[in-house]
């Protein structure tokens, strides 16, 4: 084991939902001084290190997300996770590299290893050696502090989330049947309008008792079912169709509204903050569309020429710095207000955004207030 280890023995819990990947991890794993235990139950690992504490937490569950969000659970309801110095190391599939790097990197997790489709031996021992270095040389308090604040935050951002959905949904229920009953009136009213000519033309006159016995059975087998099948569809598809369906029914069409508002891109690879701030401005009239990645963000800033650019810098494919300084020396940057979201504020951060070209920064997460200001500020300098 490694030099600056403090205990003759260290305690490692494997956490799975897998039986057999639990029984291969602790098989592959297995080395002198690890005394290894495991857990195919999240309550029961839980009940596992409160009562013993582990040095060492392995994950090892079928997705890279599942894994995450047990550990953030845990961290919530274990009662020595805070106390006791512990690290985690995530065993993941080669296709969730990505993944499990960000986890590591924005210091959610400590450490991962790839261990399918090919088990890294060699990456695993490396690994556990490093983290039971970094046990005695880590302010613990410190990070299990800022990793719970980092949980907090998304749980906040979410109920916002969920809120503001919720919102929608009772908004789009009520519009649906205030349509459903216009577009009946509507149907109605043009029947018995065709009735009444009908009756009224010198043809029908002569059989007009027998015309109008045939339009009621008409309005009964056809336009009252009709109206029944209209409603269940409305119910079905939602506001788009019923806004075509009146339109078709409509004596004069809708006057056509002029598109005056402004476009706004966000550039974010995580979905949370996506949906927070397309929310956010979609209720101030923005039109908003979405990249998550930078390569996709260049690509829509050139096609559909945004006026702002919310731009994350740290992305897959090509980070927020690159593609700003790829639009500015391509001549495609042109009057787009770029601001930055980072989730540091240092200096040398600060002057990189804005020797790229960007107009300014933001520190993640984003408030509703600051991002509006932004965004408000630059527009009316822009004119």
């Amino acid at each position: 084991m490694a030099k600056t280890s403090t205990k003759s023995t260290y305690k490692v819990l494997v956490v799975s939902d897998d039986k057999f990947d639990a029984e291969e991890v602790i098989r592959l794993i297995r080395m002198p001084l690890l005394k290894i235990e495991h857990a195919l139950n999240d309550q029961k690992a839980i009940e596992q290190f409160d009562r013993n504490p582990f040095d060492l937490i392995v994950l090892s569950h079928s997705d890279v997300s599942i894994a995450h969000s047990f550990y953030m659970n845990f961290l919530m309801q274990s009662k020595k996770a805070l106390d006791y110095p512990h690290q985690v190391i995530l065993m993941c599939d080669g296709k969730e590299i990505s993944s499990a790097y960000k986890l590591c990197k924005e210091q959610y997790l400590d450490d991962y290893v790839v261990y399918k489709p090919l088990y890294d031996v060699y990456g695993a021992k490396f690994s556990l050696e490093k983290s039971i270095e970094r046990l005695d040389l880590i302010n613990y308090k410190t990070l299990i502090e800022n990793r719970i604040k980092k949980i907090l935050s998304q749980m906040e951002d979410i109920k916002f989330l969920i809120k503001e959905q919720s919102n929608n949904i009772k908004q789009e229920e009520s519009s649906a049947v205030d349509k459903s009953d216009e577009l009946e009136v509507i149907i109605k009213q043009g029947f018995e309008h065709l009735k009444s000519k009908i009756s009224d033309s010198d043809i029908a006159k002569e059989h007009k008792d027998s015309l109008s016995q045939q339009c009621d059975e008409i309005k009964k087998t056809t336009v009252d079912e009709g109206l029944e099948q209209h409603k269940k569809e409305i119910e079905k598809l939602g506001q788009s169709w019923m806004d075509e369906m009146l339109g078709q029914f409509k004596d004069e069409p809708e006057e056509i509204k002029e598109e005056t508002e402004v476009k706004v891109l966000i550039v974010e690879d995580e979905l949370v903050n996506q949906k927070v701030m397309s929310l956010i401005l979609t209720e101030e009239g923005f039109i908003t569309k979405v990249a998550s990645d930078g390569e996709e963000g260049y690509l829509l800033i050139k096609k559909w020429q945004p006026d702002v650019v919310l731009m994350d810098i740290r992305m897959p494919k090509m980070n927020g710095l690159k593609v700003v300084k790829k639009l500015k020396e391509s001549g495609n940057l042109g009057e787009v207000i770029i601001i930055m979201l980072t989730a540091h504020s240092e200096k040398v951060v600060v002057n990189e955004c804005l020797k790229s070209g960007a107009s300014d920064f933001i520190v993640k997460p984003a408030k509703r207030d600051v991002l509006l200001e932004r965004i408000n500020h630059f527009l009316e300098l822009r004119g």
